[in-house]
């Protein structure tokens, strides 16, 4: 996917030499059987996950939603995986610590995604990150951190209640425009 390749070619600029693209980057985590209560086919999801992981030693989760699978719902059933796991922003942070980056302007404000914020409690480094990358604070929507409001693209929501997901994403636009934000940022790409 484009995402895919964007973020490729950035962490080759922040010179990253150990970084690889695997299959496991496009395989699913079992999250739509697990919340639908489809114990024994997430099961043989998770086992075919864990074997892929298997010989893999660092693995970036851009889906804030499938850290919380691997690292949290994953063990709680009983499935160990080998790799030690990091969020987007937690891996880029201290890369940016000495990089020359073009500095983003204007008003930029920032989304928590309900899984980055209340699932894997990331609120401090993605504005770590965006203050590297901005010239001024990033802005704040006024439910923000671990009360941050639901986006509406998450997990099966937009399936399953397509009004329901599109009067969350509305929302949050709204949020945005009140408090003049020209650009929203999220770290979580189902956002």
């Amino acid at each position: 996917p484009d995402v895919l390749s964007e973020l490729w070619v950035t962490l080759n600029r922040l010179e990253d030499d150990e970084l690889t693209l695997g299959k496991a980057s496009a395989y699913d985590s079992g999250y739509l059987l697990w919340s639908a209560g489809y114990e024994e086919e997430f099961l043989a999801q998770a086992k075919r996950v864990q074997q892929i992981f298997d010989r893999t030693r660092l693995v970036i989760v851009l889906s804030p939603l499938d850290l919380h699978m691997f690292t949290t719902v994953y063990p709680k059933h009983g499935i160990r995986l080998t790799p030690t796991f990091f969020d987007l922003t937690s891996y880029v942070l201290p890369m940016l610590s000495g990089a020359s980056v073009d500095r983003q302007s204007g008003n930029i404000g920032y989304f928590d995604s309900c899984h980055m914020a209340r699932h894997c409690a990331a609120v401090d480094t993605p504005r770590e990150v965006l203050k590297r990358i901005t010239t001024e604070q990033p802005l704040e929507l006024a439910l923000c951190r671990e009360s941050t409001d639901c986006c509406g693209a998450g997990g099966g929501f937009a399936k399953t209640s397509p009004k329901s997901a599109l009067d969350a994403a509305r929302r949050i636009i709204v949020q945005a425009q009140e408090r003049g934000i020209e650009r929203l940022l999220s770290f979580s790409p189902e956002c």
